[in-house]
């Protein structure tokens, strides 16, 4: 069995991670799953055991995108390639093209070609109409066939996925942009909390909730804090934890990160995990390097003493330079990652006492 799976460049080890630690608690068998594939980031190409189990494992992934089962795979020639891929994808027989009455074809095209992924998506579909005589529909469709061109090779694949499974919280408050849940995974994840553990967990950048409803459903033991500095978006959060279930666990309040000993001037927290905006709400002109001290200030002392900090940043220079000013914390892991076409770092930051900072 192959599967193909998609996530954000930069965390697919985390997609691997999960992958394997879920397999083996299906008891799967051996599972290879190999990262970057093509050569290309935000992939991760699996094989082994069971088809009708590795899919339902893959299905409940939650640093991915999409799950795309691969029906074929060949190289693309220099001259002819879409005729190529076009006659390609005809010979193709998909059981689940059979019985559709609607398909689309969507493609990724990565590499110098004379085509566009639009080509490709014209070509393979009308083969594909020629052979099955299934009507096209971009929106209401049964079938969603892959057809990915990585520079010299074709992937074509039976995409799994209805919609992206990062895309799995209902808000009914919705700002303009949000994290993704799988993001939002991916720094839990890198915090090293454990499934079962009993600890506090802090998000002062909450926004519309995406960490903090990501930590609800995954570690069922955690006590779970928030705060916005805009009292709209801290009644945004509110809605969306009623909604979804899980305002008995969270405690949100609205608040300045920058002024943290105030808004919760009695606790002390084992993980604080965060996305800090990115400049929009604060002004284009806001000094990065002062904002990222005074925050890792504040957040020192609101960690308790062998505390973490997870944070995503698009300044992420800025950030290195606060961290190294202060000396209140220690790299433990610096990664970048693509998101929507930025390149921010996620910093895992262990809190040092008073006796290793002097």
């Amino acid at each position: 069995m192959r599967l193909f799976i998609t996530t954000n460049p930069g965390l697919e080890d985390v997609v691997v991670e999960e992958l394997l630690a879920r397999a083996q608690a299906a008891d799967l068998g051996p599972i290879v799953a190999q990262p970057k594939p093509f050569g290309f980031g935000g992939q991760v190409w699996v094989e082994g055991g069971q088809r009708a189990a590795l899919c339902e494992v893959a299905m409940q992934l939650r640093s991915v995108h999409h799950v795309f089962e691969p029906l074929h795979r060949f190289d693309v020639p220099l001259d002819g390639a879409l005729q190529h891929i076009e006659a390609e994808v005809e010979q193709l027989d998909i059981a689940e093209m059979k019985a559709a009455k609607t398909f689309r074809v969507t493609s990724r095209r990565s590499g110098e070609h004379d085509f566009g992924s639009m080509d490709v998506q014209r070509r393979a579909g009308a083969a594909l109409w020629r052979r099955y005589g299934t009507a096209v529909d971009l929106e209401n469709f049964d079938v969603n066939v892959r057809v990915d061109v990585f520079e010299n090779v074709c992937i074509v694949s039976y995409q799994r996925t209805q919609r992206s499974l990062s895309k799995r919280f209902q808000r009914r408050f919705q700002p303009r942009v949000a994290l993704k849940a799988s993001v939002a995974y991916a720094l839990l994840h890198v915090a090293g909390i454990q499934a079962q553990e009993r600890a506090e967990l802090l998000d002062p950048f909450c926004g519309s909730g995406t960490i903090l409803f990501e930590a609800a459903e995954v570690f069922p033991n955690l006590a779970l804090y928030g705060s916005d500095i805009d009292h709209h978006v801290v009644d945004g959060a509110r809605e969306n934890a009623r909604a979804l279930g899980c305002a008995e666990r969270m405690v949100l309040q609205q608040g300045d990160a920058r002024e943290l000993d105030a808004v919760f001037p009695d606790r002390r927290f084992d993980y604080i995990v965060t996305n800090p905006p990115y400049g929009v709400r604060f002004g284009q002109h806001l000094n990065f390097e002062r904002f990222y001290t005074r925050v890792l200030q504040q957040v020192w002392y609101r960690l308790k003493t062998a505390g973490r900090l997870v944070i995503i940043a698009w300044k992420y220079r800025e950030l290195a330079r606060a961290i190294r000013l202060t000396g209140l914390f220690r790299i433990r892991l610096e990664r970048a990652v693509e998101m929507g076409g930025l390149h921010p770092h996620i910093f895992v930051l262990d809190r040092m006492d008073r006796e290793e900072k002097t």
